[in-house]
């Protein structure tokens, strides 16, 4: 009784599964996270299934196969918790060619999962769909054509003098241009002694043991950190503007990290 339990809540089951990358995101409102929820949702209930269990990686590129709710979905799928997998197109599953080749061909149909993608009008309820190996391929083309031409933008963001991340100690970004950074008068004051103490012969470890000693609690970057808000251990980049804070000046890495 209790195995024809399970097997009656597998078949209205159905897992959900949506994926957004930076990449995505160049594609327009269509691949938002709240409209692929919603799109599956619908095409899932309009095809009978009553369980809908929702698994999403934001902000995941596809190329990786190892995203936390991707992992989750094939645990339990193959645990035997679901008759069904949807997902908005092939992409949202992976762009990696052999290893979504490998799910839609061999584990799908191993574990007795339909597959819905509904962009890519694939169902395999309704029996192969040819062009399923080819949506592959040009999926994983897509990723490493987007690669290329990030990493062609960027150069010319760097040739042409545009900062391409966070300014280090001593600058901010100027308010009337994220794209310039200027000096941070404050954390200035700092760097300038310890180059001054340098050409003076003083060594790291001996710049580190005089900021410890006669630098005040404001102008040490635990002090100053604390005076712009920003937390001691930050697990996430600094805000927006807002250069990088040392954490302290009791070690000679400290200056040299600073440099």
């Amino acid at each position: 009784m209790k195995q024809s339990s399970n097997k009656k809540s597998r078949e209205a089951t159905a897992f959900l599964y949506e994926r957004l990358s930076r990449d995505d995101n160049l594609e327009g409102e269509s691949y938002s996270i709240g409209n692929q929820k919603k799109l599956l949702t619908k095409v899932a209930k309009e095809k009978g299934y009553t369980n809908l269990v929702h698994f999403l990686d934001d902000g995941i590129s596809g190329v990786t196969m190892n995203r936390p709710g991707f992992v989750e979905m094939m645990q339990q799928l193959e645990q035997g918790k679901a008759a069904a997998v949807f997902v908005k197109d092939l992409s949202r599953l992976g762009r990696n060619y052999i290893e979504v080749g490998r799910l839609t061909e061999e584990f799908f149909p191993d574990h007795d999962i339909r597959l819905v993608a509904v962009s890519d009008n694939i169902d395999t309820a309704e029996g192969e769909n040819e062009l399923a190996p080819i949506r592959n391929l040009f999926n994983e083309w897509y990723a490493r054509d987007i690669s290329k031409k990030r990493r062609i933008s960027n150069k010319i963001k760097g040739n042409s003098g545009e900062p391409m991340g966070l300014p280090p100690y001593g600058y901010i970004k100027d308010p009337n241009n994220p794209k310039h950074w200027v000096i941070d008068e404050e954390a200035a004051q700092v760097v300038r002694r310890i180059f001054d103490m340098t050409l003076e012969g003083f060594g790291t470890e001996q710049i580190a043991t005089q900021f410890e000693r006669k630098a005040s609690r404001r102008r040490r970057p635990t002090g100053y950190r604390k005076a712009s808000a920003v937390p001691e251990r930050p697990r996430r980049p600094p805000p927006s503007g807002m250069a990088p804070r040392l954490p302290i000046f009791c070690t000679s890495r400290s200056i040299v990290v600073m440099f």
